[in-house]
């Protein structure tokens, strides 16, 4: 790590404004000055949860995350009249890379829906593999059946994320029913005792993040090649099947290679902070550092 990074993020994030939209991003200098790692997060991230996961990527490179719209505080499309869908965020992507590293190559670490745009920026936009050194997917896929969901719930969730995603129904949504008292009642009683973390959820705009439920629950990705290698890290999720996202992603990737931080639990590290826990596996470390 590097010994300059202090302990508060604030001290590394800036405003910044792209495609008419503000919102801010997290810039960790590295000692390692020719490298560049950009973060991109999922729906239920920010920049202060992976400051943990900046610094520890830190020592590999310059690490950039910044705020997607919709997300993180970011203001999001609906402010300018636009709506949330894939591929505006791949635009936005894009343009940000554009800007940012343009005469740069970076690693690139997809967390989640952060992969999903991700994919469909290269996708979109398949000058830009040029440009990327080491792709990452932490937790992501790339198609709507590696979700586990039986059929019930599969079709209510899918309907009601985009009925819910409209102006007035997310309006009732967020000032009626998200209430602390009312999710930890319905928690409660839930067969896992699961909860959600409703900071997270308010921390975004909620139509963007219903409109990504909405986007993940109808995803197919495969019509698309990607001529790169993708480094997978399977993470353990009740709702999604890992064999059939490495599946998927050998259809649209041409070659996928897999870090396993559980095949080892001595050969991984655990990055925890800001609630939130990721473990980078050893082997991701090592090829980091051989591409210095």
């Amino acid at each position: 790590m590097n010994k300059n990074v202090e302990e508060n993020p604030n001290d590394y994030i800036a405003t910044i404004y792209i495609n008419g939209m503000h919102g801010r991003m997290l810039r960790l200098p590295s000692t390692v000055k020719n490298k560049e790692i950009l973060i991109v997060y999922g729906r239920n991230q920010n920049l202060e949860q992976l400051f943990y996961l900046a610094k520890e990527l830190n020592k590999y490179g310059n690490v950039t995350i910044p705020d997607i719209p919709g997300f993180g505080g970011m203001q999001s499309f609906y402010k300018i009249g636009e709506k949330p869908i894939l591929d505006n965020l791949a635009d936005y992507l894009a343009a940000f890379i554009k800007l940012r590293y343009s005469r740069r190559k970076v690693t690139i670490f997809g967390l989640g829906f952060g992969f999903i745009v991700v994919t469909r920026m290269l996708q979109k936009y398949p000058n830009l593999m040029k440009k990327i050194n080491i792709l990452i997917n932490y937790g992501g896929f790339i198609h709507k059946d590696a979700i586990i969901l039986d059929r019930g719930t599969y079709v209510l969730m899918h309907y009601s994320a985009d009925i819910l995603s409209w102006r007035l129904p997310a309006w009732s949504l967020k000032y009626f029913f998200l209430k602390p008292y009312l999710m930890s009642w319905i928690y409660s009683r839930s067969s896992n005792n699961s909860s959600y973390n409703l900071e997270e959820i308010n921390q975004s705009d909620l139509r963007t993040f219903l409109k990504a439920t909405s986007i993940m629950l109808k995803l197919d990705l495969s019509d698309h090649q990607i001529n790169l290698t993708v480094y997978n890290i399977p993470i353990k999720q009740d709702w999604l099947d890992e064999q059939l996202v490495e599946q998927h992603l050998n259809v649209v990737y041409q070659k996928v290679r897999v870090f396993n931080p559980m095949t080892n639990k001595n050969n991984h590290s655990k990055v925890s902070g800001a609630h939130s826990t990721m473990e980078i596996p050893a082997s991701l470390k090592r090829l980091l550092a051989k591409n210095n």
